[in-house]
């Protein structure tokens, strides 16, 4: 049996920084012979598409005016002539085994339409005193830092096995909240197609629609095995707070349509509106702070929404409350 070739999506904008580091990590995979690569520039104003056009792993390199990171994504899936798709951040890596491991599990598995592995999200040693200061738990996130200077080398050591744990996750597991990132899914480039593609809507989740999407034509097979790696740096702006509306309007809209399958919202929708009650936005206006009463009072049905209000409103105005009950439970 032919082995399965693989297009690599790559989304570019302003990426010159990291760029080089991804497309060695391509460039270093076992089985770099099975990958075709797509780098879509998304209008950037910096030397990222010259990188690209000069880098050996890279097969193509298209441009276009700065739509946003949906429409370049779709692009490059519709130049994927190969029957599987993948998508890689211009600041994210593979350690070397990915392309074997995820080839060898889509041979064992051929009824298999869309997969993935999980993930381990890393930092550079020398931010990580910054990384631990950024708001939310986007700093602690990072489970391994690596040095500046041998970021391939360092990953390339790490234990990838995973416990090799199968899950298939179907449409209710998917509207429960996000089960993976972006650069960790592998897919038929044709089911994506009829999914409709990435919503260049849906700000910050994108790629979240396209699966929920997706999971309606078949199971989201997962497995752990940890072969991406993804970035956490100082300019990351996976920003929980950047998520929390468009996911919970979102959220209101399949509840009211009738198909949001859990009642009250999971702890992602919590956490979210967390986020939602606790960002800058809300702090300092009044209409935003409108919206999101709205958005709770009509998501969180169950009247457990108006106790969180209650209970952000208090840390905003008497953060000594939140400070005292920080050093009872550490007591």
């Amino acid at each position: 049996m032919r082995e399965p070739e693989i297009t690599v999506v790559i989304p570019l904008y302003d990426g010159a920084e990291f760029l080089p580091e991804t497309l060695d990590s391509l460039a270093a995979q076992t089985r770099r012979d099975l990958l075709r690569v797509v780098v879509v520039d998304d209008g950037s104003h910096d030397r990222g598409v010259d990188l690209a056009r000069g880098h050996p792993a890279v097969d193509t390199v298209v441009q276009q005016p700065n739509r946003g990171v949906a429409v370049a994504r779709n692009h490059g899936l519709s130049l994927a002539r190969t029957r599987w798709v993948t998508f890689l951040d211009q600041d994210d890596l593979w350690h070397p085994s990915r392309t074997e491991r995820v080839v060898a599990r889509l041979t064992a598995e051929p009824e298999v339409r869309l997969f993935a592995t999980t993930e381990i999200a890393f930092g550079l040693e020398d931010e990580r005193e910054g990384l631990a200061a950024l708001p939310g738990a986007l700093g602690e996130w990072a489970r391994v830092h690596a040095r500046r200077e041998s970021v391939l080398e360092d990953l390339s050591e790490v234990d990838v096995s995973g416990s090799g744990e199968r899950q298939a996750l179907g449409l209710t597991e998917l509207l429960a909240g996000p089960v993976l990132v972006t650069t960790s899914f592998v897919a038929e480039a044709d089911l994506l197609r009829h999914a409709g593609g990435f919503a260049p809507h849906a700000l910050a989740m994108d790629d979240y629609w396209l699966l929920v999407n997706a999971v309606r034509l078949t199971p989201l097979v997962r497995v752990d095995e940890p072969t991406v790696f993804y970035r956490v740096h100082l300019a990351s702006t996976s920003r929980g707070t950047s998520l929390a509306m468009p996911f919970l309007t979102s959220a209101l809209a399949l509840r009211h349509g009738g198909v949001l399958p859990e009642d009250p919202p999971g702890p992602f929708h919590r956490h979210l509106l967390e986020e939602a009650l606790g960002s800058s936005t809300y702090r300092g206006s009044a209409r935003h702070r409108r919206i999101v009463r709205h958005v709770a009072a009509a998501l969180f049905a169950d009247g457990s929404a108006d106790a969180r209000v209650r209970r952000s409103e208090v840390k905003r105005r008497l953060p000594w409350v939140q400070a005292a009950r920080a050093w009872l439970r550490s007591d």
